[in-house]
């Protein structure tokens, strides 16, 4: 693929198939011209999305998806040849606007997290019997399997050893199977509500996204954080949930492979029945509450 079809397609990418978005990324991968046009495109992708979200688009709820998904595909490759054309991408006040509407997003992603998964349009059938559970399955370094279930603030994670911890949402129970015990501690805010706090502390320069890789069979939204205190994390965010599947530190301005840590190797979107107990926050029957011991946390997978 030369650069020339490589950059008509970025302006067409959401249209693209699967096939064609892979070959897109492939060349996009290999040429840091093509590659700086992709972020753009992304990134006022991004800022387009806020910006038709924020104004008062005069269009019915019944009737809202189709002609907002034109008006923005009309907008976004028209604004995208301006700037390709005219390199009007570094004059201040197109730049600012951007880059203040990606900071907003990219705090908006963390909250999202917070939120039960909905059914998409075409699976409203399903609301009647079934709600959508996020499932994950992460293995350690040393071969050790855990599964998790998420939807918004609740989750559930079970070890191989049959200890397991589960929230719904105000607490945590943490139960060891061996001993037959558990604890409960009381939850205040959420770890994305108060990553969203930080992230709001943030200038526009400090967020930068870095395009679309695809992770455990995942298409994800790459973006790199600057913190404060000089510190940088990668994020990588699923495109369906916008829930963080893969980050990264940096030391040195050197990505730190995160080879001794648990390694994502599921990740999808299951229906679980509406009754389901998955995150019911409540110890099997007989066992006995000890005091809660943050040390003891890490006994859950021996």
């Amino acid at each position: 693929m030369n650069c020339e079809t490589c950059r008509d397609r970025i302006l067409l990418f959401d249209q693209l198939s699967e096939a064609e978005q892979d070959a897109l990324l492939e060349h996009i991968g290999e040429c840091d011209g093509c590659s700086l046009v992709f972020e753009e495109y992304l990134q006022l992708e991004e800022a387009l999305d806020l910006v038709l979200e924020d104004e008062a688009v005069m269009i019915s709820a019944r009737k809202k998806k189709k002609p907002y998904t034109y008006f923005k595909r009309a907008a976004l490759i028209c604004a995208s040849l301006f700037i390709l054309c005219l390199a009007a991408w570094n004059t201040p006040p197109v730049k600012a606007a951007i880059e203040k509407a990606l900071n907003e997003l990219i705090g908006d992603k963390f909250l999202e997290m917070d939120k039960p998964l909905e059914h998409k349009e075409s699976d409203k059938e399903k609301e009647k019997e079934t709600v959508p559970v996020i499932y994950t399955v992460k293995v350690s370094p040393q071969g050790k399997r855990t599964i998790s279930y998420m939807s918004g603030r609740k989750n559930r994670q079970e070890y191989e050893n049959g200890n397991y911890e589960v929230s719904d949402g105000t607490k945590r129970l943490t139960y060891y199977k061996d001993d037959h015990v558990y604890t409960s501690e009381k939850l205040d805010n959420s770890i994305s509500q108060m990553t969203q706090d930080i992230f709001e502390g943030l200038g526009p320069d400090q967020i930068k996204k870095l395009g679309v890789t695809t992770y455990v069979g995942r298409k994800a939204d790459m973006y790199e954080i600057t913190f404060n205190d000089g510190s940088k994390v990668e994020y990588w965010f699923d495109q369906e949930t916008n829930w963080v599947i893969n980050e990264f530190r940096y030391e040195d301005g050197v990505k730190i492979s995160n080879d001794d840590l648990p390694q994502l190797v599921e990740f999808k979107v299951i229906e679980a029945e509406k009754n389901h107990t998955l995150f019911d926050a409540v110890p099997p029957e007989g066992a006995k509450e000890i005091e809660f011991d943050p040390m003891r946390i890490l006994e859950l997978e021996d």
